[in-house]
């Protein structure tokens, strides 16, 4: 059940992505993170009011306070980063995200890997390098370089980065609560924190007008999110971002259909390569 929640969380994420790199072209990246979660809300409130539960402790807020801080960072970046670099570019760099949750849940969660684990890590990291193959003429090592000179790969790798915190606490807070509760609360606290921003450069002007949009990368925010958290509970938290990062596969081939971008044969190869790698970390 942890895969198919998984996977299933993995085309959702797909199909909001091309909105948001739709949205990303040309609107404010505020005004698009603000959207992933303002139109959810929607569903989640109900939700998270049915689920209520009887009672929280504190770990599970010491844990949605950091959630909450490094993922409305993550947010914001996220969009930066598609309206900076091709889409066929920067989301297979977010498959990068079970690396440093492997190291991260080591510590959070008390989550070791196996050899053929740390191997996985290592095949996805070579996957990376192919992303930039073409560049390698400029120099050995100018695809790896490339993360972080091009500036939509460096936002990228930082949200990657800002997940793999976030991730292990995901699991501590729905361990201390429930799946729906959670999520519902932390999309609420996401709004707020984001709110502040949309009051100025007329933002909530180009909400409102390009609503059409925003608002299905809200709705696929929501079950992505939904999928996910429902599988976090049920196996290690490495394993269910290592499937949910598989929607990286579509990237090269919704980036050729939807917005003409080039190089897709190695773009693709990479995203294949850092899949196998996340296969392997989760036959370890």
């Amino acid at each position: 059940m942890w895969f198919l929640f998984s996977l299933s969380s993995a085309f959702a994420d797909s199909i909001k992505d091309v909105f948001a790199k739709k949205s990303a072209i040309h609107i404010d990246e505020y005004v698009a993170a603000w959207s992933q979660r303002i139109f959810g809300l929607v569903i989640l409130v109900p939700l998270m009011l049915w689920f209520w539960p009887k009672t929280l402790d504190a770990t599970f807020w010491h844990a949605l306070i950091i959630v909450i801080f490094f993922a409305s960072i993550a947010s914001v970046w996220y969009m930066k980063a598609l309206k900076y670099s091709p889409l066929s570019v920067v989301l297979p760099i977010a498959s990068l995200t079970p690396v440093f949750i492997l190291v991260t849940s080591h510590f959070v969660n008390h989550e070791l890997p196996s050899v053929l684990g740390i191997v996985g890590v290592c095949i996805a990291v070579i996957g990376a390098y192919v992303l930039q193959w073409s560049k390698r003429t400029q120099g050995f090592f100018t695809p790896f370089t490339h993360l972080v000179t091009d500036k939509g790969s460096r936002y990228m790798l930082g949200v990657a980065l800002l997940w793999s915190i976030t991730s292990p606490y995901d699991k501590v807070a729905i361990q201390h609560s429930n799946t729906f509760f959670y999520v519902g609360i932390a999309s609420i606290l996401y709004t707020l924190i984001l709110l502040p921003p949309m009051f100025t450069k007329g933002r909530f002007r180009s909400l409102i007008k390009n609503v059409k949009i925003l608002a299905p990368i809200g709705f696929g925010q929501v079950l992505a999110i939904i999928f996910q958290m429902l599988a976090v509970p049920l196996t290690f938290v490495s394993y269910v971002t290592a499937v949910k990062r598989s929607s990286s596969i579509f990237a090269p081939l919704w980036g050729k259909v939807f917005f003409n971008e080039e190089k897709i044969k190695e773009r693709l190869l990479g995203t294949v390569i850092i899949l196998i790698g996340i296969v392997l970390m989760i036959l370890s």
